[in-house]
């Protein structure tokens, strides 16, 4: 048969997500659901549960990231250069301690969601669009707690937040002040960016 009508094999895309989280078990938990709920490809993605749940610093976990990608390339080989590492933490109370750490990241291709103060700030744009509002003002978690409270949330992430993904992106992009920028100048989170990734492995777009 001429090679013109073989048949072309289809080429398996190698990328993969790997996400190390600073909290061990709130934000692992609401990217394993989100990752489940938009049926993204679980072979694309893994949430990476810290071997010690102490050592949170964002330095810390820019180790244990180095740390991983070297046992994957002992397995994988070149195909890792092909694979996403994302740092994700909180800007709170970590100082110049985040700064070094992003500055470690982008030194190695690590890429970074970073949330300012805290995850909370996340969860709350699926229900306000806080640049419109006074939401810059909302500068620590347990503000921001409050202002969740109001929705009456069941603390069930499929209910309360999934659904409403694509209104918490928009929120999210319109009150990011330093589009080229690891961190928000006031109030934000860089989350979106991780999910636009993970959206992009949905099966059966």
């Amino acid at each position: 048969m001429s090679s013109k009508y073989k048949r072309k094999q289809k080429i398996r895309d190698p990328k993969r997500v790997f996400i190390f989280c600073e909290d061990s078990k709130k934000e692992p938990q609401y990217y394993e659901e989100y990752s489940e709920y938009y049926r993204i490809d679980q072979a694309k993605v893994t949430i990476v549960r810290r071997a010690n749940s102490t050592l949170s610093s964002p330095s810390h976990i820019v180790n244990e990231i180095r740390d991983y990608k070297k046992d994957l390339r002992k397995k994988y080989g070149q195909l890792v250069s092909r694979f996403e590492f994302w740092m994700v933490v909180d800007f709170d109370k970590w100082g110049g301690n985040l700064q070094e750490a992003i500055s470690a990241c982008h030194n190695n291709k690590f890429k970074t969601a970073i949330s300012k103060p805290c995850f909370e700030i996340w969860l709350l744009l699926h229900y306000d669009d806080l640049a419109k509002t006074n939401g810059r003002t909302l500068t620590s978690k347990k503000s921001i707690n409050t202002k969740l409270i109001k929705y009456n949330l069941s603390g069930d992430n499929k209910k309360d937040y999934f659904g409403r993904t694509k209104e918490a992106i928009e929120n999210a992009k319109r009150l990011d002040d330093n589009k080229e920028g690891a961190v928000t100048n006031g109030v934000g989170t860089k989350v979106f960016l991780l999910i636009e990734e993970l959206n992009k492995l949905i099966i059966d777009r």
